[in-house]
């Protein structure tokens, strides 16, 4: 496995001084307007204040985070597809909590490059052998699109919120989920950082894309032959173990 440590200044200790000289100085202010009902109120909402705290610096940290993942991500694309890459221009959406995970889809990568990345890299099975850039007709995000980042949950099984939702049921909600190119190159991605593999137990079902015959794209790990797979469903199928990776983008 690679070694993935990005190099980032910490603050300083007169930094994080300076900040908790202005978080002292907020509370201190609170304090003084404090009854004996709030005090006790307050001492039984320790997570709820932990929770609010975090959500004030969340924004702030958030750049820091945003500079690891477009480092990241200009190194994975650069050694598993040979690009250069300088992704700083690259706007970024703003995250949500509990989406922890960058993707940035290169302009210069198609869902049948990415695919055929797989084949040369994993163990890797589709039911196709006509281009998927043919085949896959509609993607609500492409390389049509330029280079773009995405964010999605940190998890290696799409999301359970998601469970038991057809492609259709994921649309009539506005819900926005992954296209098949960006799954394969997460699947790639997540190979390229741990060496393991995506779904093991369930199924993403690819509700960003559709195939010419209005079929929507799986991609799975097939635990009998041991290998990734690439496959379609009817976009009114639902089942326990087919859910929608969600990802949260500007386009």
């Amino acid at each position: 496995m690679r070694n993935q440590t990005v190099s980032i200044r910490m603050a300083t200790e007169k930094q994080k001084e300076g900040i908790r000289g202005t978080v002292n100085g907020a509370l201190g202010e609170i304090f003084e307007l404090l009854t004996h009902a709030d005090a006790q109120a307050i001492a039984g909402a320790q997570g709820e204040i932990v929770t609010g705290v975090r959500k004030v610096f969340e924004p702030f940290i958030r750049t820091r985070a945003t500079s690891y993942w477009l480092d990241v991500m200009a190194r994975f694309t650069k050694e598993v597809f040979g690009l250069d890459c300088d992704y700083s221009n690259v706007r970024v959406p703003v995250s949500r909590e509990g989406f922890n995970w960058m993707l940035v889809a290169d302009e210069r990568v198609t869902t049948e490059m990415a695919a055929k990345k797989c084949a040369e890299l994993l163990p890797f099975w589709r039911w196709t052998n006509t281009s998927l850039d043919e085949v896959v007709t509609h993607n609500d995000r492409s390389e049509k699109d330029g280079t773009y980042a995405i964010w999605l949950r940190d998890t290696v099984e799409a999301d359970e919120i998601h469970k038991n939702k057809s492609a259709n049921d994921i649309q009539a909600a506005g819900i926005k989920g992954v296209t098949l190119r960006e799954q394969l190159l997460l699947v790639l991605w997540y190979h390229w950082k741990f060496g393991k593999f995506l779904d093991i137990v369930n199924i993403t079902l690819c509700t960003g894309s559709r195939c010419s015959g209005g079929g929507v794209p799986l991609c799975y790990w097939r635990p009998d032959a041991r290998e990734v797979g690439v496959s379609w469903c009817n976009p009114d199928y639902r089942n326990d173990n087919l859910r929608c990776r969600e990802v949260v983008s500007i386009q």
